[in-house]
């Protein structure tokens, strides 16, 4: 193509690469996404994973592709020249484990599975209520929501005995 046409921009995706020892297998969304590591920290702690609603890989893919051709259509604009762009699916995604690779190589932390729960919120989940599949989602992020919350909730004795811990 480019002896035909020298300012092509060409982009390929699959899921692992046009080359390498992977390259050759069929590529699916819910494949990458599993291969990607979201399944396996996905879902509560005591059951199997849950790989996350849909192939999310294909979702966040072409966002990372908008902005490849973006850059090469400037690049053809100010040079003349095309380019071949390859993207691996596998490897784009994995930008986004990039904290929990960090905290595993500093210190020794593997990311598991939490359900609903966040590390930096408290109470953060969705909870059972009085009655026949009734339930409340609570997330608590600062002091002050807290407070909030428990203003909300009537300031019942065990808040009170919180607020007043160090």
């Amino acid at each position: 193509m480019r002896k035909i046409r020298p300012d092509i921009i060409y982009l390929s995706s699959s899921m692992q690469g046009h080359g390498g020892p992977h390259a050759s297998y069929i590529g699916y969304g819910p494949n990458a996404c599993a291969l990607s590591g979201f399944s396996e920290v996905s879902g509560w702690p005591d059951r199997m994973p849950a790989a996350p609603h849909g192939a999310y890989t294909d979702y966040i893919c072409p966002r990372f592709n908008a902005t490849a051709l973006i850059a090469a259509l400037d690049y053809r604009r100010r040079t003349g020249k095309g380019q071949w762009i390859e993207q691996s699916q596998f490897e784009t995604s994995l930008h986004f484990f990039s904290p929990p690779i960090m905290d595993y190589l500093i210190n020794e932390r593997i990311l598991s599975r939490q359900g609903n729960r966040l590390p930096h919120a408290a109470p953060h989940g969705v909870f059972p209520c009085k009655g026949d599949d009734r339930w409340v989602a609570i997330a608590v992020f600062t002091d002050e929501e807290w407070q909030a919350f428990c203003h909300a909730i009537g300031n019942p004795e065990w808040a009170k005995k919180a607020e007043s811990t160090p």
